[in-house]
């Protein structure tokens, strides 16, 4: 409210003041930012002073609890709106691929079940993939692609496909219109990785199902 005064003959107006936001209410930028900051000064700045990978790991990961997670709300409302904006893939022609999961899904189911609501907080659903930062669906699928690469390649062919995706990545595609249900595919010309993510409760997507299919 606008309270106005009459003092040595002027009408003073004082302007309403906007209320301070409360803490924990920064803007999703602010503190993704934040979170960059803190890692390029706790990491970046010394990184062979900074331990070993895993001591890396474990300042990232405490700096991504403490920063990350108060917000997983507003992060979550930022990450959908993302998601959303990703192009649609439409549905594939089973005669023009095949999946690679009908020989292996051993190897596929152990990773879902690793990546699963029930497995966080237990290795490697910890520290070792930086999971405070999934919260954000597109890290997620990107970091399951690199696990389930990691498993089911030689050295060569890890090395090669790492070597393309700085210069050609994937396009990236959305399959659900539901951002609590994402479904994102890596479409990489003569293959397709499919991962399909839930939103949890505790603030972060978890793993439902992966598919990889190879071009005939």
């Amino acid at each position: 409210m606008t309270v106005c005064s009459l003092a040595f003959g002027f009408l003073i107006c004082l302007l309403p003041v906007a209320a301070a936001p409360p803490k924990g209410s920064e803007l999703p930028e602010t503190v993704l930012r934040h979170f960059l900051t803190e890692v390029h000064l706790g990491v970046g700045v010394d990184p062979r002073g900074a331990g070993s990978q895993n001591d890396v790991l474990l300042k990232i990961e405490a700096l991504g609890e403490s920063i990350l997670k108060p917000e997983f709300e507003r992060l979550h409302e930022l990450a959908a709106r993302q998601y959303l904006e990703l192009p649609v893939l439409e549905a594939i022609d089973p005669g023009q691929w095949i999946s690679k999961r009908l020989l292996l899904d051993e190897i596929f189911t152990a990773v879902e079940n690793d990546f699963r609501a029930e497995a966080r907080g237990k290795p490697p659903f910890d520290h070792h993939v930086l999971a405070t930062q999934w919260w954000d669906p597109c890290y997620a699928a990107r970091t399951l692609r690199d696990v389930v690469s990691r498993l089911l390649m030689s050295k060569d062919q890890l090395d090669r496909r790492r070597f393309m995706d700085q210069f050609a990545p994937p396009r990236v595609y959305r399959q659900s219109d539901d951002a609590s249900k994402p479904v994102l595919a890596f479409w990489g010309s003569n293959e397709l990785f499919s991962v399909q993510l839930e939103y949890d409760p505790s603030g972060i997507y978890v793993l439902k199902r992966l598919e990889w299919f190879v071009a005939r």
